[in-house]
């Protein structure tokens, strides 16, 4: 689930207001006024730009509607004009995008000013995963298994990737790989449909007979 519309702002305003001191206002036309960012909060800043702007013609300019009745203004006046972004109107379906591209964008900022912290590599992997980000989710998981080549957990998340772009045989490679060190969630490993394309592969299902009996030995 993406951000609310009104937390996204939220988000970006009270960053502003902390390094500037001052109230950020958008006017019409979806900039933000006001100038002293810098560094990873002027990249967040820029992003809440591009999300009222993206989002300004996601709609054809309806989405940024004064609700207030109108009143006969110049056509420079009213481009020039600011109202408060709280009274914008958003679409659910509108609102659960930009949410969306909007913590993608935060957690690629984050990532830019930390690249090895792992938190935010997880949580950006997981978004591009569930918007179909797949080339971009498998540079993630390929950056995990390096920064934490002994965890069979991304080890497993890198198959996943392959197998969805159809990588089988760096797929099984991985799998096994992530078996080797450890990985024994067989419920996971047969009903995972991000597996689908490995299950093909005979190799898979010598791994799940394998996994089984070691299991069953163990036991």
């Amino acid at each position: 689930m993406g951000l609310p519309r009104k937390k996204l702002l939220v988000e970006a305003g009270s960053i502003y207001r902390s390094k500037s001191g001052k109230t950020p206002c958008y006017g019409r036309q979806g900039e933000c006024q006001g100038k002293g960012f810098h560094g990873t909060y002027g990249k967040i800043c820029r992003l809440a730009k591009r999300v009222l702007r993206w989002n300004r013609e996601a709609e054809s300019g309806e989405i940024f509607r004064d609700p207030r009745p109108a009143r006969p203004h110049s056509e420079e006046a009213l481009r020039k004009s600011s109202w408060n972004w709280k009274e914008a109107s958003l679409g659910k379906v509108v609102a659960e995008k930009l949410g969306r591209r909007f913590e993608v964008g935060f957690y690629e900022a984050a990532l830019a000013a930390d690249s090895e912290n792992l938190e935010v590599l997880v949580s950006l992997g997981n978004l591009y995963a569930q918007q179909g980000l797949l080339e971009k989710g498998l540079e993630i998981d390929q950056r995990l298994v390096q920064m934490r080549p002994r965890d069979p957990r991304y080890h497993y998340s890198l198959a996943c990737s392959h197998s969805l772009l159809g990588h089988i045989d760096p797929g099984l490679a991985a799998l096994s790989h992530a078996l080797q060190l450890g990985y024994n969630k067989v419920e996971k490993l047969t009903d995972d449909p991000d597996l689908d394309n490995l299950k093909r592969d005979s190799r898979y299902h010598k791994m799940v007979r394998e996994l089984l009996s070691n299991k069953a030995k163990g036991s």
